[in-house]
């Protein structure tokens, strides 16, 4: 019978978010949903906040699956912008991957889903990506009633890689004519913790 092997990583991360807002170049769209006097939009000129963040995740991956979980935003900042202050509450993600693999072995499709919470509310996020030579990638997803997402990347020399991801808004609370986009470099690499063994000739000491 076939064995699944399986590795479990856990990991940290510390986060420096600053988040700004332009006043003067807002605008609130033509929608029952948006109003000029929001009380939640902030006024006056160029305003920004910094913040530091923390959060912690773990994984499980085998040849046929990974399976992720991490917890953002621990110490849950508020941003104050102007009149309106920005909280960010603390979320709990959940990750499942599947691979198939081809008949070729040349590329590997990999179904998923994504589910976020922040222990009010879901969001849920399927998606689906394909790997060629395991070295070059492309995917399309879906956000429930948010986005459409499209993303594409490629594994470098030496351990990088480098990864970049569009969302368009189909949602009618979200007005935006460019959507967001988003850009990610990562460097991989192992860390050896025992020695090298080395033998001498008994003859040669």
């Amino acid at each position: 019978f076939p064995v699944t092997i399986a590795v479990a990583s856990g990991g940290l991360n510390i986060d420096f978010n600053s988040i700004g807002f332009n006043a003067k170049d807002a605008t609130t769209g033509n929608s029952d949903y948006h109003s000029p006097s929001d009380p939640s939009i902030p006024t006056g000129s160029d305003i920004s906040d910094l913040k530091t963040d923390i959060g912690i995740g773990a994984l499980m991956k085998s040849e046929a699956y990974l399976l992720g979980i991490a917890l953002q935003n621990i110490l849950s900042p508020s941003y104050q912008l102007s009149n309106t202050e920005y909280n960010t509450p603390m979320n709990l993600n959940l990750l499942g991957i599947y691979n198939i693999k081809t008949i070729n072995s040349l590329y590997l499709i990999q179904p998923s889903v994504l589910a976020k919470t922040d222990f009010t509310r879901w969001q849920v996020e399927l998606g689906s990506t394909v790997q060629y030579k395991e070295k070059y990638w492309g995917g399309l997803g879906y956000r429930f009633q948010d986005a459409l997402i499209f993303q594409l990347g490629m594994q470098l020399s030496n351990g990088l890689t480098i990864g970049y991801a569009f969302d368009l808004p189909v949602s009618s609370m979200i007005y935006s004519s460019i959507g967001s986009h988003e850009l990610s470099l990562s460097y991989s690499f192992k860390i050896e913790f025992s020695k090298k063994q080395t033998y001498k000739s008994i003859r040669h000491l």
